[in-house]
């Protein structure tokens, strides 16, 4: 079938850069020894990705995008590729919000360069779209998360603490395990689609605490039931909930009743971001 390429929408979603970046996607080189690797998946679709990268003295060296998906999700990895290489972490941590931002609707801040990556503003549009632009970046902010911090240096005029001077409290003897402690843990945890904690989107329904054990239950629900960052998300609310100083063990159950609500779940600074007042 024929496109109609007088259609705006669809001018504004296959633009020829898109196209370029489609059919010659860039980072398709695999690194011999990246730094870091990590896969993410487009549930609705069934598209792919997996992110590689070498990091050397605090930038990006290489980059490796590999998968497979539409027109949308393999051209934004190619510009993910064309863009990180030679930038610090931090410089790529911020073309990554600044760009999660123009998804949503946001201008990009002052200084960052995105450089292709305009040509997928059109693609907010198509709200169902979103999630292929936003795959490779989510997978990237993932990988981001998981890199180990630089190597702390003591200061010359200090010596190692010693093990006797140690202010690292056993498991048996943390601090007292509630309900409210869980939720302040979980609260880091971010959904990549709309930029907000899960705790202030009203995601997590409680947590049931058996203090004896050291067990928690997490109860937790998502925006959609095609969210494709469902698997993701839950991970890591399981792995903040076991950081807890003494927790031995931790479980996240995802439910349904009552359906997520924003205008009636979200908090007033999730209310006041997502302009649903």
């Amino acid at each position: 079938m024929d496109i109609d390429r007088g259609m705006p929408d669809l001018d504004a979603l296959y633009r020829d850069v898109v196209l370029d970046h489609f059919r010659s996607p860039r980072g398709r080189r695999a690194l011999a020894e990246p730094t870091a690797c990590n896969e993410g998946q487009n549930l609705v679709c069934g598209d792919h990705v997996k992110v590689g990268l070498k990091v050397v003295d605090g930038r990006v060296a290489d980059v490796e995008v590999q998968g497979r998906g539409c027109a949308i999700s393999t051209a934004s990895g190619s510009m993910m590729a064309d863009l990180l290489p030679g930038r610090t972490l931090d410089e790529a941590k911020r073309l990554l919000e600044a760009f999660k931002g123009v998804m949503r609707g946001e201008a990009p801040p002052d200084g960052v360069d995105l450089g292709d990556l305009d040509a997928l503003e059109g693609v907010r549009k198509f709200p169902v779209r979103v999630k292929c632009a936003l795959l490779a970046w989510a997978t990237l902010e993932d990988l981001l998360k998981a890199l180990p911090p630089p190597a702390a240096q003591p200061a010359p005029s200090q010596a190692p603490p010693s093990a006797a001077a140690s202010t690292t409290a056993p498991p048996g003897e943390a601090g007292p395990l509630t309900e409210a402690a869980v939720l302040e843990a979980l609260r880091p945890v971010v959904d990549p689609e709309i930029g907000l904690s899960v705790v202030d989107l009203g995601l997590i329904y409680g947590a049931d605490v058996d203090a004896a054990k050291r067990h928690v239950t997490v109860r937790m629900t998502l925006t959609t039931p095609a969210c494709p960052y469902g698997p993701m998300l839950f991970e890591q609310v399981r792995q903040a909930a076991k950081r807890i100083p003494g927790v031995a063990e931790a479980v996240v159950v995802l439910v349904w009743e009552p359906p997520w609500d924003p205008k009636t779940m979200t908090s007033d600074v999730a209310k006041d971001a997502m302009g649903i007042w």
